[in-house]
């Protein structure tokens, strides 16, 4: 009828197939699409809370001595980032070898005795790759997010019925713009798209971390912060200033 045209946009042969697999896919992923949703909410607070990073360490450590200290943790160059602590003298390694990630006394180049839980590093892990190297799960699932909310709009306006499918499809309708924020700009991240102009870097074999710290001249009243691996095996380096 056409009182139902606007609440029944696909073929009924179309329709039922779509349903089941809009149902099964949600539930069966429900619990990774959690860890994702609730490691992203935690991450989302890191920039207000997290003041490690916010400023220059206020002791003066030299590039040289962060990166012999860092060779010689990881002289097989398996760290995929090291931040320097506020006081100057400790780093933070992150690696998916556990024997390599942690935090090290970089005069001592030994583990710290005492290691408080890193909440935001962990969450991060959990984001990007549950933990285990599965960042290619996280981005299926990502499309995965982003085909539940397609095949949700293509079965029409819902009927409001005081059911638990009544209360699902009106909720999914009026959350929409919520729910598709989320899976949407996680997809444009996985697909590069919107981001900032990079300078191009020809493909070679990847720098180690310890490599590319030493390489980059500061300026006499620069301080590193920290040094991740960035695209086409290059290194990304972050310094602060006392100029801010």
């Amino acid at each position: 009828s056409q009182a139902e045209g606007p609440r029944n946009m696909l073929p009924k042969r179309l329709k039922r197939p779509l349903l089941i697999a809009h149902r099964w896919v949600a539930l069966g992923l429900t619990p990774l699409f959690l860890l994702i949703l609730l490691s992203g909410a935690i991450l989302a607070v890191k920039p207000i809370l997290d003041t490690n990073h916010s400023a220059a360490p206020s002791a003066r450590v030299s590039t040289d001595a962060v990166a012999a200290a860092l060779a010689a943790i990881d002289p097989a160059g398996r760290a995929t980032a090291v931040s320097l602590s506020a006081d100057g003298r400790s780093i933070e390694v992150k690696s998916e070898d556990p024997a390599v990630a942690g935090t090290f006394d970089v005069a001592t180049r030994t583990a710290a005795v005492s290691q408080d839980f890193d909440l935001f590093g962990f969450a991060l892990g959990l984001h990007k790759h549950l933990l285990v190297g599965a960042g290619l799960l996280v981005e299926i699932a990502t499309y995965a997010m982003v085909a539940i909310l397609v095949t949700g709009v293509l079965f029409g306006l819902p009927r409001l019925r005081n059911t638990l499918g009544g209360w699902h499809r009106g909720i999914g309708w009026f959350a929409l713009p919520l729910l598709a924020l989320l899976p949407i700009t996680g997809l444009l991240m996985a697909l590069h798209i919107g981001k900032p102009t990079l300078p191009t870097f020809a493909p070679g074999e990847p720098i180690g971390l310890a490599q590319a710290i030493q390489a980059v001249p500061l300026p006499a009243d620069a301080q590193l912060v920290m040094a991740r691996h960035f695209q086409a095996g290059s290194v990304l380096v972050k310094t602060r200033s006392s100029q801010g």
